[in-house]
């Protein structure tokens, strides 16, 4: 990452650290002497307070992509945490106070009509506070970090060669059965061995939850969680109602998607090695290099839009992205803006795979979003809730999905759009599982490490059509360890399925009106966090549905087009 020149600020000192409490609590005070007469003072109160969130933000930023770019790393992990216990746990505290300051001056001077989101999240935060969660707050993210340092360091001897997990994943999308089913079983085999570690970490990230929701006078985690997450808009209810849906819609379509696949392969019977594998003798290897990779991105960028295109153009030339797999380096994919500089910052670890293309153009989805809505007044202004900030990613890939040819030959774009769908429907059913197993093993009190198997494999059969487990139920069981999200983000997942659904609305109104659909999603885009969530829905074309009443119409237009393609 280069040093690129940042923003010029307006209000607080030019040279402040905002990785330096010190520093960071004199403007704090300045904050809190101020005399506010008016509503527009407050404005521009709160500007000020947005300038110096934005300075702490970034500096914590960096400090945690340093962490992912090489786990071993122990000067990065150690400024990391520095940063995590010396600034975090006093900045929560003063933040409570500097947030019911504004509540208070709010009652006396009211902001106009577009603050109101704001004031509700405000009043939300103060509701949430508590002093005792502090130091939990701080527990949770350091078990988290345990966490991926066992999982950057999962590597296995395969073939004579040391592969990551991810470097291994490639190999389930090989032509050679034998291939995929010794990679798959290396790779469920490794993630035993530290299942017990893994297991007792769940269990004190459990432990930490529910306390901080007792602290609050919750009864359990789910309801505190739901309001942590600002979901004003939906309740447990309506995610189970939604579960129950994709039951009756979608896993009827994924059984069709899988038989497809097992007469295509000539199996009698379609097991976990095989939901990834290619039509084709030869594996379909994307791109060889992370240079590649962005090169024929920017073409399919530039081929929608000159503005998204120029991003990536500027996020090479700033050393804003970091695509490649290496060892020590930590699992998955991410976006993060950096709002001092004005761009955002891409990780993920690519190995050439088609799904490693579809990460890609997610997270630029992702950067695209920040960069339309980068120029909003106020950092809460800027994002969005974060089910419509997966629709600008989702939607990305779907829009550059007809062009990705460049990474293999024409002749191959329908094995590629095959193999996009049938990985990304199948996946609707595994973010309703990941959401449906948190809803269940919440709702109770502390479950054992085997109960909490027992309800994976049940929520995960119910949801889990059309492939053959039989001999596998101890891989299965620990399947659910592999899903980052519980460890770090805890009921962070039915924003994926939400947004899912939301972008197969606008993908089917770009198949219709390209230029009208792209239109829509960049302005919707634009809104950042300015409209309430079906607001941002309905401005991008889309709907957030709830309903099997709303399910059935919308997966049904999406059979037809996948029969129509021939794809089904």
């Amino acid at each position: 990452m280069k040093a690129v020149a940042r923003k010029q600020r307006k209000w607080i000192p030019s040279e402040l650290d905002g990785s330096q409490w010190s520093e960071i609590e004199e403007v704090i005070n300045e904050l809190k002497k101020e005399n506010i007469q008016s509503s527009e003072a407050l404005q521009i109160w709160l500007q000020k307070l947005g300038e110096l969130t934005d300075a702490i933000q970034e500096a914590g930023a960096i400090r945690f992509v340093k962490t992912r770019a090489n786990t071993a790393d122990k000067e990065a992990e150690q400024e990391y945490m520095r940063f995590v216990q010396e600034v975090q746990p006093p900045l929560k505290e003063e933040y409570f106070q500097l947030t019911k300051l504004y509540l208070d001056h709010a009652k006396k001077f009211p902001l106009p009509g577009p603050y109101h989101l704001f004031h509700r999240s405000m009043e939300n935060s103060y509701r949430l506070f508590h002093k005792e969660n502090i130091p939990l707050d701080l527990k949770e993210l350091q078990l988290g970090q345990e966490y991926f340092k066992i999982r950057g360091q999962m590597t296995i001897n395969w073939r004579g060669e040391t592969k990551t997990l991810e470097e291994l994943e490639f190999f389930l999308e090989d032509p050679s059965r034998e291939v995929r089913e010794d990679a798959w079983n290396a790779i469920q085999e490794r993630r035993l061995k530290n299942r017990e570690e893994i297991d007792r970490i769940f269990l004190e990230l459990m432990k930490i939850r529910l306390q901080k929701a007792k602290n609050l006078g919750f009864s359990d985690y789910l309801e505190y969680r739901f309001l942590a997450m600002e979901r004003f808009d939906y309740t447990p209810h309506d995610c189970r109602r939604l579960h129950q849906g994709m039951e009756k819609t979608v896993v009827p379509l994924v059984s069709k998607i899988f038989e497809k696949k097992q007469r295509d392969l000539g199996l009698t019977r379609l097991r976990p090695w095989d939901t990834l594998a290619p039509k084709g003798d030869e594996i379909p290897k994307a791109f060889s290099s992370g240079k590649e990779l962005l090169e024929k991105g920017i073409e399919i960028f530039q081929s929608l839009d000159s503005q998204l295109a120029q991003l990536a153009l500027d996020m090479e030339e700033y050393e804003l992205l970091d695509l490649e797999n290496r060892p020590h380096k930590a699992p998955g994919g991410f976006q993060m803006g950096l709002p001092e500089i004005g761009y955002p910052f891409i990780f993920m670890n690519a190995v050439g795979t088609i799904s490693d293309l579809r990460t890609f153009f997610h997270e630029f989805g992702h950067a695209f979003h920040f960069l339309l809505a980068r120029n909003q007044p106020l950092p809460f202004f800027r994002h969005s809730p974060m089910e419509f900030s997966e629709v600008a990613s989702m939607t990305m890939e779907l829009f550059t999905l007809p062009k990705w040819h460049l990474y293999f030959s024409k002749e191959q774009q329908k094995e590629v759009e095959s193999s996009y769908f049938w990985h990304q429907i199948p996946q609707m059913l595994w973010y309703s599982t990941i959401d449906l197993f948190q809803l269940e093993i919440y709702s109770q009190e502390l479950p054992s490490s085997q109960k909490i198997r027992k309800i994976w494999q049940q929520t995960f059969s119910k949801l889990t059509p059309g492939v053959d487990w039989t001999g596998l139920e101890e891989f299965q069981e620990n399947y659910w360890q592999k899903q980052l999200h519980l460890f770090q983000h805890p009921f962070y997942y039915i924003e994926y399925l939400l947004a899912r659904v939301g972008s197969l609305y606008i993908w089917l109104a770009f198949l219709e009106d390209e230029r009208t659909a792209f239109q829509k999603y960049k302005e919707a885009l634009s809104l950042g966090g300015t409209k309430p969530l079906p607001k941002l829905f309905e401005a991008a074309g889309a709907k957030l549905v709830f309903d099997e009443a709303d399910l059935k119409p919308l997966i049904g237009r999406l059979e037809k087009v996948l029969q129509e393609k021939g794809l089904l």
